[in-house]
């Protein structure tokens, strides 16, 4: 068996690779491109993360793999409970993934952070983390989730407020004034408690963070701007971890403090074997699974420090592949990066003209940014690609595109107003749902299915068996008559379920409607921060607030403007692998996401995934070129 990389970029658009190639941003990639051949890719629908991961490292569809989308309802539940925990667990997955088929054959593979991977399923070889939902403070491995604590009222952070200091052994300072900082901690672990001293000759000027009231016992000193060095923590007998802080800003009256610190891995737990991450720690220092400018959206810090912690994330996780990829033999080795796809939702609206948000004067700004998120992201693949010797073939591949919004769009209020769901006034005056009456409700943001209310089959369901098709056919007309202001179709597709086969779409935890959004209409709330809105269907998009200005989801693959698009991109390059070849400039056009894993297969000279449904792309194998 030969050697194969899989290396996703979560979110790159295929035509900004072709944009940012040309302009010289990505000179690993457009190596890659030259030496290889490239193509655009399809996602499957909805155009989401763990759907598309799960195609991409099994070739096989949702209705065989389970993932229906970013939020998974199961069969029996009232038709309102969904999780995203099972999207991104890998024992919910029903499919064969890459690097077990490759180790069925004898084979080894390494996992590095690949979204919906844990727990792991590696035996011969090994894996760092796997779970990698990309939202804020969600992750199943971690201790705590990065934080901001400040004096102002700023968005999930901390409030703190400055006081007269008590008895400070060793400060010295005529101007000092001191808070606590406390860290719930997850899995019952308590919590960490910090004494901060803000101090100065005639006003506040740093920060001192300590154990206990004692300057000389400090283990930092900031400035505005200043990060610690890592700080480590016993949590159990065999339990640590590390964490930083970063001091935002603190003006001199102290009416401004933010005081930023990271995620907090544990030194085991998240790898396989286990003894891996004390080591990989010791080595490399603490692992940052989550980087996101989530902390510059809430106000917690600039852009800047956001930037930093996906650097730190590229050089750790370079590092560690090296040494695992170095210190024995291996055959297939894969990662995922996240930072483009997080930048892309907030600063792509700044740059496509498409977007109500856009304004000429911030465009090129804006660019700059996701050019700096692209180029970070080739820096890893150049990492990566010095691993590679010339039995190894390397697939560098995203799992969907970005498109701008341009009304988001709340089911909720309408499918109020339509009848579906039916509201009642508890004793508090207070409006909820009376389930005795709500015969169909659409999922959460994000995925692409509509429940009817079965009774016999959903908890409080309500809707006879032989009034199933009835309601189902008036749901459906109902979202296919929405209407946006300016007189757009809301929907390109609302199909039954059973017409959604040809879509991969099928099984236990599809939808009984699927309905797949046109391009421009997106669904209020990102997260669902404003799915129980009862007033507004339809709201013209912006970047204010905390959602997203730009999507992929239930949306078609082939939505695409001038600046962005849907599509995502794969190229491919080294042993086995045609040079100089690029598929768009035949009629053959994109391939799909379900074709990667028995190609990657195909060069490895394996057989692919047992449930693999895809197809070897033939013309990118060298044997084509002759």
């Amino acid at each position: 068996m030969k050697k194969a990389m899989f290396i996703g970029i979560d979110g790159a658009i295929s035509k900004l690779i072709r944009k940012f190639d040309a302009e010289g941003v990505i000179p690993n990639l457009s190596a890659l491109m030259r030496r290889g051949s490239y193509t655009d890719m399809l996602s499957q629908i909805p155009v989401a993360t763990p759907i598309n991961w799960a195609s991409l490292s099994t070739g096989a569809v949702p209705g065989v793999h389970n993932v229906v989308g970013f939020w998974c309802h199961t069969q029996g539940e009232r038709v309102d409970r969904y999780t995203h925990e099972n999207a991104f667990t890998n024992s919910f997955v029903a499919a064969e993934r890459i690097w077990e088929a490759v180790e069925r054959q004898g084979g080894r593979s390494v996992v590095m952070k690949f979204p919906g991977s844990w727990p792991a399923s590696v035996k011969t070889g090994c894996q760092v983390d796997g779970y990698c939902i990309p939202s804020y403070n969600q992750s199943v491995l971690d201790v705590a989730g990065n934080g901001c604590h400040s004096v102002q009222d700023l968005h999930l952070s901390t409030r703190i407020c400055l006081r007269p200091a008590e008895a400070w052994a060793n400060a010295g300072f005529p101007v000092q004034a001191e808070t606590e900082i406390v860290l719930p901690l997850k899995r019952g672990l308590g919590q960490l408690r910090y004494f901060a001293l803000a101090c100065g000759q005639k006003g506040y000027e740093q920060i001192l963070l300590s154990k206990s009231r004692d300057a000389a016992q400090a283990f930092a000193c900031l400035r505005p701007g200043d990060w610690s060095d890592w700080h480590r923590e016993t949590l159990d007998e065999d339990l640590e971890t590390e964490l930083r802080f970063k001091l935002i800003s603190l003006s001199p009256d102290g009416r401004d403090l933010r005081l930023y610190h990271s995620q907090l891995y544990p030194s085991r737990g998240f790898t396989k074997p286990d003894e891996l991450g004390p080591r990989l720690q010791e080595r490399f220092g603490p692992m940052i699974e989550f980087a996101s400018p989530h902390a510059w959206k809430y106000g917690w810090t600039d852009l800047e420090t956001c930037y930093e912690e996906a650097e730190y994330q590229v050089e750790w996780m370079s590092r560690a592949s090296e040494l695992l990829l170095t210190e024995g033999p291996w055959n297939f080795y894969i990662t995922q990066f996240h930072w483009v796809d997080h930048v892309q939702h907030y600063f792509l609206p700044l740059v496509d003209p498409v977007a109500p948000s856009y304004r000429k004067e911030g465009e090129e700004a804006a660019w700059d940014v996701i050019r700096q998120a692209y180029a970070l992201a080739d820096r890893y693949v150049g990492e990566l690609v010095k691993l590679a010797d010339e039995d190894t073939a390397v697939f560098v591949l995203s799992d969907h595109g970005n498109i701008c919004d341009e009304y988001t769009v709340s089911l909720l209020p309408y499918f109020i107003r339509e009848g579906f769901i039916a509201m009642k006034t508890d004793e508090n005056g207070k409006r909820q749902i009376d389930w005795s009456r709500t015969v169909a409700y659409p999922c959460k943001p994000g995925n692409a299915d509509v429940y009817i209310s079965l009774k016999g089959r959903d908890e409080e369901g309500c809707v006879k068996q032989e009034d199933y098709e009835a309601v189902r056919t008036r749901v459906i007309s109902a979202l296919r008559e929405l209407e946006a202001p300016d007189g757009r179709k809301v929907f390109d597709l609302v199909l039954r379920k059973e017409d959604a086969v040809p879509l991969g779409i099928y099984g236990d935890y599809a939808g009984d409607i699927i309905a797949v959004y046109a391009q421009g209409f997106s669904w209020a709330g990102h997260g669902g921060e404003e799915w129980d809105r009862e007033d507004r269907i339809f709201e013209v998009s912006t970047t204010a607030g905390f959602d997203y200005g730009a999507h992929h989801g239930p949306m078609m693959p082939t939505a695409e403007t001038e600046v962005c698009s849907n599509k995502a991109f794969l190229v491919a390059a080294g042993c086995g692998i045609r040079c100089g070849y690029d598929r768009l400039a035949t009629k053959l056009g994109p391939v799909r996401v379900i074709d990667v894993a028995p190609t990657i297969c195909q060069a490895l000279g394996c057989y692919p995934p047992r449930q693999s449904q895809g197809s070897v792309i033939g013309d990118f194998m060298a044997d084509q070129a002759k």
